[in-house]
């Protein structure tokens, strides 16, 4: 796996792991949500951009990765 990547997804896991261990807690009911969604969301976001980047769209012309608007766009 590209270290990049794994650099990316420290904050989102941290975040997602802060916000599972808040659930406990009555106190913090709200913070719990906002840290467990915004960490899964950024989580999927990379993992999404990693697939799509690194998708071959042409091995004769040697494109590679797919624009995130067209994959977006419905028909």
């Amino acid at each position: 796996m590209d270290y990049d990547i794994v650099k990316q997804c420290d904050v989102s896991g941290i975040t997602l792991t802060c916000g599972l261990c808040l659930v406990y807690f009555e106190k913090t009911a709200l913070v719990d949500k906002l840290l467990t969604y915004f960490g899964a969301h950024t989580g999927m976001n990379i993992y999404i951009k990693a697939v799509l980047s690194s998708s071959v769209v042409s091995e004769e012309k040697e494109l590679k990765g797919i624009p995130a608007a067209f994959a977006a766009t419905p028909r």
